[in-house]
């Protein structure tokens, strides 16, 4: 259509006689035709469009805080939650979901991890994480930690664009946070005195 209409459009622009010769008036309107063609194509935006469709497997991250701290609960609770997580990870990869593990020393295997860092800064690990998996399809994000957090911003101001589920290891038992190392008192209390 296009075509046609260029076409007739630069026969009915240069039919009539024109001041120069029969052959620069034809090959005015040859070139007159080329171009209303053209540009009538460019005004329709006909381009080539090339679509390709590429579907990404769905990736579940591991991260783990690998601080000395998650060590306490013992060597055989560490085999423990390796097996734990080792099993976890054949049983995603059975079902073509690729896993993607992360820790502070960059260890790339579960039985690798060590727990032998001497602080945690869980913010930075998430990050870590997250642009060093830039692009891919990750849905979910395990976190295996303590929860204590002593280095960097909070975790919690991280943001993330799937959803974390944590994995609380390490000693249950609450710490006291005070001593009493010495009391001071009167010997004798009068009836009447008030005590603060």
């Amino acid at each position: 259509a296009c075509a046609l209409l260029a076409f007739a459009y630069a026969y009915f622009l240069y039919q009539k006689k024109a001041p120069w010769g029969k052959v620069a008036n034809l090959l005015l309107s040859v070139l007159r035709g080329i171009l209303s063609f053209l540009l009538a194509l460019l005004l329709l935006n006909f381009f080539i469009r090339n679509t390709e469709n590429k579907i990404q497997k769905r990736v579940i991250g591991i991260v783990f805080d690998n601080s000395k701290s998650v060590n306490t609960i013992g060597a055989a609770n560490i085999n423990s939650l390796k097996q734990g997580l080792n099993n976890l990870k054949a049983s995603l990869l059975s079902k073509d979901i690729e896993v993607e593990i992360g820790a502070f020393s960059n260890e790339s295997s579960i039985d690798s991890i060590q727990f032998n860092q001497g602080s945690t800064n869980l913010g930075k690990l998430l990050a870590n994480f997250k642009s060093k998996n830039e692009g891919k399809n990750i849905t979910d994000l395990i976190l295996v930690s303590d929860g204590i957090n002593n280095q960097g911003v909070s975790p919690a101001y991280t943001s993330l664009a799937f959803p974390i589920y944590t994995l609380g290891v390490g000693d249950i038992v609450r710490k006291k946070d005070i001593i009493l190392k010495n009391i001071i008192a009167n010997n004798i209390a009068y009836k009447g005195n008030e005590f603060v």
